[in-house]
């Protein structure tokens, strides 16, 4: 027995189900009593459920992240959850592993779900299915938040940095330090990170006068391995670049992997800025140059956006871009 079924039974939406669960007082005695009784005749409610019915402990909210391993995003999480554990709501999370089959999974799964609310980094913009999945949980009741990402065909409020920013100030503070041939190790242009931050490098360069050239632009996934492989394949070349402009922290700890088994130092004999600080290479005394945002605030803003949209009947769209900062520790130096 699933929640559509007990819907079918009584005659009522799936989000008339959803709003009785979650002790909403907009449903008629009448309608909330032949509910509760198919539940209890089927024994439809798992024991949170149960529970909730009757002590009215909090609901639930999605978040579904495309990569845990990403301290990134454990950053984020910690905002939202300082802000859920305040208003009393759990946390449901999902992990996709930046695979889009994983988050239709996940999102499907989260339709069957007693949902409030559900934020997302979605794993590509121009997703079809997701765009409709989302369509599908917003029309049953749930309000949808979008972090670092969105999604084209779904409007959302949105929590977004200036990516394009953060990309070209650290290009052109490699560019001050007088190298030319600047490498960038990019991410999916398909995510809005991967396409507004090479947009900013381009435009840096152009803005200088550089010629831009195709053997330094290299797509690193986003991953560690991303990363690796694209350092490798620029440093092992002819004419290899003597800077490289990381686009997130998982790619950057890719090329530090391969400058170590190399035993090149960084603003020494490469340069190099990445996007993301790092925390614990300052511990490893790494003075790493980065673009640093304020990814615990992400998570802060984009909690209090949804609680804010789930207690008012506010209709218009809200998109918060917080600024991000350009943090020079010495690896951006031109090398030898």
């Amino acid at each position: 027995m699933n929640i559509n079924q007990i819907a079918k039974l009584a005659g009522v939406s799936k989000a008339t189900v959803s709003r009785v669960l979650n002790g909403k007082k907009d449903v008629s005695d009448k309608t909330r009593n032949r509910i509760l009784d198919l539940i209890s005749e089927f024994d439809y409610a798992p024991n949170t459920t149960a529970r909730s019915l009757s002590n009215k402990s909090s609901p639930y909210i999605g978040v579904i992240i495309p990569d845990i391993q990403n301290t990134f995003f454990s950053e984020v999480i910690r905002g939202i959850n300082t802000v859920l554990e305040i208003e009393n709501y759990h946390t449901i999370l999902f992990d996709t592993n930046e695979n889009s089959e994983n988050e239709h999974r996940a999102l499907r799964d989260l339709y069957e779900q007693i949902l409030d609310g559900l934020i997302i980094t979605p794993v590509s913009e121009v997703d079809e299915i997701s765009s409709a999945l989302l369509t599908r949980l917003e029309k049953n009741g749930t309000k949808i938040i979008m972090i670092d990402r969105d999604i084209k065909g779904f409007k959302s409020d949105r929590v977004f940095i200036d990516n394009f920013k953060g990309a070209y100030d650290a290009t052109v503070a490699l560019i001050e330090n007088n190298h030319t041939k600047i490498a960038a190790i990019t991410g999916p242009k398909t995510s809005r990170p991967g396409r507004d931050r090479l947009k900013g490098f381009l435009n840096a360069l152009s803005n200088h006068g550089i010629v831009i050239e195709d053997k330094y632009l290299i797509n690193g996934n986003f991953k560690i391995e991303g990363g690796y492989q694209a350092t490798k394949e620029l440093l092992v070349s002819p004419d290899p670049p003597t800077a490289i402009f990381s686009f997130n922290n998982m790619m950057t700890l890719g090329c530090m992997k391969y400058f170590s088994e190399q035993n090149y130092t960084i603003g020494k004999d490469i340069a190099l800025i990445g996007f993301d600080d790092i925390e614990f290479l300052t511990w490893l005394n790494i003075d790493l140059s980065v673009i640093s945002r304020p990814t615990t605030l992400m998570g802060t803003k984009a909690a209090n956006l949804l609680i804010e949209k789930i207690k008012s009947t506010r209709k218009s769209v809200n998109q918060l871009v917080l600024p991000v900062e350009l943090i020079l520790r010495g690896s951006e130096l031109k090398s030898k």
